[in-house]
């Protein structure tokens, strides 16, 4: 008997900017395999051009809910009404831009989130993507950078795979793991995984 073939996802974080996503999407098809990208709804009205960009790249697109707002402490109820309203209204967002549907599946802004919240969008249809480690690198040190690649594939190997988030825009001076794509799939593809 053959031995699990080992998986991993990359889930492609789209926030604020763009910044990142050409590189992104072009280590993708170099590599000639598909991520998933997790979309912001704020992100689609302010970046029609570059959501189209995604939706034709052949990788799936996902919801990032509509804000970037923690819904483990935003200033308003977050309730089940609150939820389906902020997922439905990307899904109309990515839709109006692209004529294409969102999948059902997602995440909550920076993976902060409670069980409840899972839960209303489950109700909605939703299934709710964990991530497995950090998508930033904050290093701007090669062997650091080398270092958090180590640290991600060991995390991978200990669970038997996984998904990885790489978050596409800059928000900070922090290094992002978009930078290193070439370098982590490589790896990845080293070690045997399929993503």
């Amino acid at each position: 008997k053959s031995a699990p073939e080992k998986q991993v996802a990359l889930a492609f974080d789209v926030y604020g900017s763009s910044e990142g996503l050409v590189h992104s999407l072009w280590a993708l098809a170099s590599y000639h395999v598909f991520g998933t990208f997790f979309i912001n709804g704020t992100f689609i009205e302010r970046s029609p051009v570059e959501t189209k960009q995604i939706a034709v790249s052949g990788s799936e697109c996902a919801s990032l809910f509509f804000t970037d707002a923690d819904l483990t402490s935003v200033p308003f109820v977050v309730d089940e009404n609150f939820i389906r309203r902020g997922l439905a209204r990307t899904e109309d967002e990515f839709y109006q831009c692209t004529g294409k549907e969102l999948s059902l599946l997602w995440h909550a802004p920076y993976y902060k989130t409670t069980d409840a919240v899972k839960q209303y969008a489950k109700n909605a249809g939703y299934e709710y993507q964990d991530a497995l480690c950090s998508g930033v690198i904050c290093s701007d040190s090669p062997a650091e950078q080398i270092a958090s690649i180590d640290t991600m594939m060991a995390a991978l190997e200990k669970n038997g795979g996984g998904c990885i988030p790489v978050v596409v825009g800059r928000n900070n001076s922090a290094v992002y793991l978009y930078d290193y794509l070439d370098l982590l799939m490589s790896a990845l593809l080293d070690a045997g995984y399929s993503i």
